[in-house]
């Protein structure tokens, strides 16, 4: 990468942290002179906005493939804030059941009420809402890319940690997201299309059924304890650039064809086409995926 694109891309992100941390701060401004808690928690995400841009830096000069390092920033960044934010609910929370003065407007001043809102859903404009499930995606297989690399040392959670990575991606991905995509792809392919984009979309359409095959065949490998085999690891390197790559595409091919050839009106009908599901990890966290969660936010903060 040129130094140029380098500078250029460093004041892209470093805007992006001023903005992003502008907004915690605006959201949580109240909260925290009136709780020391809630302080430590500012602090530490001040902290975390600076490691995250300078990892990404990091990353930019050791990689040309500047998407690859975006889709790394996204996931960090998502996990990042929603660690504090889950953080300052639990005190919130806690202040709250003993009768503390956590309560009404000053409750709705909490950063974590107006996150809620901007996630939710079916408040979320459609596009936007798979580009933050691919964020997600990308951390997931970071992590199994990190503990395939260890096959053979890991430790029984870090195994069940993997076998959570996998399931995760069955019950959300190829069970939620890719369904909603397809929606997407069907009012795309509705439209009058150039032959080359057509094609780019219905390949990308039949991708979805390869990647859940291949998802089947890991949770088999799983299933049959094959874990610490040469290749398991394999498949699993195999798994995580297949899906990278589909990533890639979507982001850079098909979402931008989308934005540029749906009207708001067909955005709308999209928005009342995708049920309002949830992610089992980082939204609405499902007891079972507690280690995968777990695991997430504390190689995050080690």
């Amino acid at each position: 990468m040129s130094n140029s694109n380098a500078n250029q891309t460093q004041q892209v992100l470093l805007g992006a942290e001023f903005l992003a941390g502008r907004e915690y701060a605006g959201g949580a401004g109240l909260a925290v002179n009136l709780f020391e808690k809630l302080g430590r928690i500012q602090k530490r995400q001040f902290e975390w906005f600076v490691e995250d841009h300078q990892q990404s830096m990091r990353d930019f000069q050791k990689t040309l493939n500047p998407f690859t390092v975006w889709m790394d920033h996204v996931a960090r960044r998502t996990q990042h804030v929603g660690a504090g934010i889950e953080q300052a609910v639990a005190i919130a929370q806690e202040m709250a059941n003993r009768g503390g003065v956590l309560h009404g407007d000053l409750w709705n001043q909490l950063p974590v009420a107006s996150v809620t809102k901007a996630v939710k859903k079916t408040d979320m404009a459609v596009l936007d809402r798979l580009h933050a499930d691919h964020g997600r995606l990308a951390q997931i297989l970071k992590v199994m890319e990190t503990l395939g690399n260890r096959l053979g040392s890991l430790t029984a959670q870090q195994v069940d940690v993997l076998g959570s990575c996998v399931d995760y991606i069955a019950e959300y991905p190829d069970a939620v997201h890719h369904p909603m995509e397809d929606r997407v792809f069907a009012h795309l392919l509705a439209m009058d299309l150039d032959e080359a984009s057509r094609q780019q979309v219905e390949d990308n359409a039949r991708r979805h059924l390869e990647l859940a095959l291949a998802t089947e065949s890991l949770q088999r490998d799983l299933s049959a304890d094959q874990e610490e085999s040469s290749a398991f690891a394999a498949d699993i390197r195999g798994f995580v650039e297949l899906q990278r790559e589909h990533l890639r595409f979507e982001e850079s091919i098909v979402f931008p064809l989308a934005q540029r050839l749906f009207s708001s009106t067909t955005l709308e009908e999209l928005k009342s086409e995708i049920a309002d599901a949830v992610d089992p990890v980082f939204e609405e966290r499902r007891s079972r995926f507690d280690a995968l969660y777990w695991y997430i936010s504390e190689a995050e903060t080690a």
